[in-house]
């Protein structure tokens, strides 16, 4: 055989071979996708039934096939950053946090200083990421129009976000979906709400979504928890962060938000908190870089330890005094500036009424608590 005629057969082999590859990758892509057994039994066998083949034609629901994906989605990114470490210049990650934007019992409207900000927001400081800490529609009331009270919420801030590809990434508040018994139906609205407007993020944890999931921005994890009622945290809730940070432990910025506060910041609030020490204990043994709450409806730049606390005031009704002062704190939103290596780099509340003029730590007490509970001003050495 000539020459030619080798380079032919060796050609005609390979495009052969390459054929036989691609139709093997299609069945497991397909397996992986359908989920349907592909072993074969070892010896004949009469088969009782056969299956519909409308049923082996049909995808694995979305509740099993979605936390699977966040699982994979999960387990690359970890892969990569253990082999390549972060990205090797990481861009700076800005993050705004709203909280406590509802008023009265039922009310479909929105303060002025709610859509002053949802305005600044989205045209001045065009964050990568915007989440909220809660109490989003004035429910937690029997014969409330739910459905109605989340339009408006929609109208006035989720539509203007999305629309200005910013993604809005909510935890539950008492007053949208409360864990407390009796309060099935507004529970059921939230998570219906919550799907439909569920926002363009890289999930990592979508099991419980959307009372509590995870997802990374920038190499940053975020993790969203259901912590509607006073108290600790459930038993399964604190088993599945545990298990959401441990997966996670080598990725070096980790915020976890949720609305009410491990320990008291505000006046008259003092026994609406978690008093979760198991919690506190959990976060700073996977070295969560901050804990974000609401419902007390006043800023803080808090720490315990390693460990920040921020307490975050409203934009809607019930501004409240901290711990020791005797003014109400401003209205502000909290802006974020996070670097995926070292961390939080900046930290400061913009008040509505001067957005230019971050409020002062000088002008907040140096710390707040006491008998055990003590959060220490975050500019304050211990």
């Amino acid at each position: 055989m000539n020459i030619d005629s080798n380079k032919s057969a060796r050609g005609v082999a390979t495009r052969t071979a390459f054929h036989v590859c691609m139709v093997a990758l299609s069945f497991v892509f397909v397996s992986c996708a359908d989920f349907r057994p592909r072993h074969a039994p070892s010896s004949p066998v009469k088969p009782v039934a056969a299956a519909p083949s409308s049923l082996l034609a049909t995808p694995p629901p979305v509740e099993v096939l979605e936390p699977l994906q966040a699982r994979f989605r999960s387990l690359a990114m970890l892969h990569r950053m253990e082999k390549e470490g972060p990205a090797r210049a990481p861009e700076k990650l800005r993050v705004a946090v709203i909280s406590d934007l509802n008023g009265s019992y039922g009310s479909k409207h929105y303060r002025r200083e709610v859509h002053r900000s949802i305005t600044w927001i989205r045209d001045e400081l065009k964050p990568d990421l915007v989440l909220s800490t809660g109490d989003m529609v004035a429910g937690m009331k029997a014969g409330l129009d739910y459905e109605g009270m989340w339009v408006a919420f929609h109208a006035a801030v989720t539509l203007p976000l999305t629309r200005a590809g910013i993604p809005f990434a909510p935890t539950p508040g008492n007053h949208d979906a409360t864990s407390r018994p009796g309060y099935e139906e507004e529970r059921a609205e939230y998570k219906k709400q919550w799907k439909l407007w569920r926002p363009a993020l890289d999930y990592v944890d979508v099991r419980h979504y959307p009372r509590r999931y995870a997802f990374m921005e920038r190499d940053v994890l975020f993790v969203s928890i259901d912590a509607t009622s006073v108290g600790r945290i459930s038993e399964a809730q604190f088993a599945w962060l545990d298990d959401v940070l441990t997966r996670h432990e080598n990725v070096p910025v980790k915020i976890v938000y949720g609305h009410l506060p491990i320990y008291p910041f505000a006046q008259h609030r003092d026994r609406e908190v978690l008093g979760d020490r198991a919690l506190e204990a959990l976060l700073n043994e996977h070295g969560v870089t901050a804990y974000l709450s609401g419902h007390h409806h006043a800023y803080y730049p808090g720490k315990r330890g390693d460990l920040r606390m921020v307490s975050l005031s409203c934009l809607g009704g019930g501004a409240r005094k901290l711990l020791g002062t005797d003014a109400p704190s401003p209205r502000s939103v909290l802006v974020l500036e996070i670097d995926p290596v070292k961390g939080i780099t900046s930290l400061e509340a913009h008040p509505v009424e001067d957005f230019e003029r971050p409020i002062a730590r000088r002008s907040l007490p140096e710390s707040v608590g006491q008998d055990g509970t003590e959060i220490i001003r975050d500019d304050i050495s211990p």
